[in-house]
């Protein structure tokens, strides 16, 4: 007969994990608030850079945390879902801190590409920064959720995703409007659109955590492309 599983300071083991994870969601913020601070770019690429190898760093820490809970302790029910919900968001949120890195390091490609005379378009510009604040956002209310252990703000999040994804759209069309000289060339036109792209990406990651957090909490899987129902 097997043994019966340790119950023995599971709550304790839990708390050490959420402040794992909450300074796993500390590092991807800041990679992501720096990512678009163009006046010093070159120190946002070094700083993303860095913070990107810690988050790997922590990544696998993390997870051999989360797997030694899952040997010692064998949690049940919700505490099972959260575990195993945690052990997926690992890799998403390592994902998340190489898109803020890979962002720095095309607006710092850009700009040495950009001649003398070549600026972001204002659409353009609006746009990406619009996106920007809607992944920060979305970090917050994510980070809410694993760390803080609040329910998943179903509707607020579709709105935001659906806004993402619809400036997302809109920023690429004013991209291929703009004539090449405006953009720094073809070369500076892609690093333009994989910014967004990223930025696309990145709010798709972020709802993959929503999701896993919400059937942890609840062991039903959110539908986001029908709307949530």
């Amino acid at each position: 007969m097997s043994p019966p599983p340790v119950r023995t300071n599971l709550d304790e083991r839990m708390g050490v994990l959420r402040g794992m994870m909450e300074r796993f969601f500390e590092m991807v913020h800041d990679a992501y608030s720096i990512a678009f601070q163009t006046d010093r770019i070159h120190e946002a690429v070094e700083e993303s850079a860095n913070l990107r190898d810690d988050a790997a760093t922590h990544a696998e820490r993390l997870a051999q945390e989360l797997l030694l809970v899952l040997t010692l302790n064998q949690p049940l029910l919700q505490d099972l879902r959260i575990i195993a919900a945690s052990l997926r968001s690992v890799d998403v949120l390592e994902r998340l801190a190489r898109h803020a890195r890979d962002i720095a390091e095309l607006h710092r490609d850009w700009q040495e590409r950009a001649k003398e005379g070549a600026t972001i378009p204002e659409d353009v510009n609006t746009g990406l920064h619009k996106m920007h604040n809607i992944v920060l956002d979305l970090l917050v209310m994510a980070q809410a959720c694993h760390v803080d252990g609040d329910d998943v703000p179903v509707e607020k999040i579709l709105t935001l995703h659906r806004e993402l994804n619809e400036t997302f759209s809109v920023t690429i069309e004013h991209l291929l409007e703009e004539s090449k000289s405006q953009v720094a060339g073809r070369e500076g036109r892609l690093l333009l659109a994989t910014t967004a792209r990223r930025l696309e990406r990145s709010g798709y990651n972020l709802m993959r955590l929503f999701d896993l957090w919400h059937h942890a909490k609840t062991n039903t899987w959110i539908r986001f492309e029908s709307g949530g129902k």
